[in-house]
């Protein structure tokens, strides 16, 4: 049984992990204008890895950001709590860890 304190708890914690997830996507998803690969790496083949991994970044990581915020709601409200906290917080993890993959090959 969920007291009032868990259900709050898990409120907070959903408002804040939807918090990151959507400045993360919107500054990614407007990363372009900043990012261009015009001043890329000179190493055709780290370029072509670095793009890539932007692709990758860009077009699933930030849909991954949003379903993993509309899952871990339906897994609260299916009783699954623990994976409702996991699957927001592995998302933006790997999230962040895609965007620093890109940021790293750029160099």
């Amino acid at each position: 049984m969920r007291t009032a304190i868990d259900a709050l708890l898990f409120t907070l914690f959903f408002i804040v992990t939807t918090l990151i997830a959507i400045v993360f996507g919107i500054g990614w998803y407007m990363s372009p204008l900043a990012l261009g690969f015009a001043d890329g790496p000179a190493d055709p083949v780290t370029r072509d890895w670095a793009e890539r991994a932007y692709h990758l970044s860009y077009f699933v990581g930030i849909p991954m950001l949003i379903a993993g915020q509309i899952a871990s709601a339906v897994l609260n409200a299916k009783g699954m709590y623990r994976l409702a906290y996991l699957v927001p917080s592995a998302s933006i993890l790997l999230f962040a860890g895609s965007v620093a993959a890109v940021l790293l090959l750029r160099q």
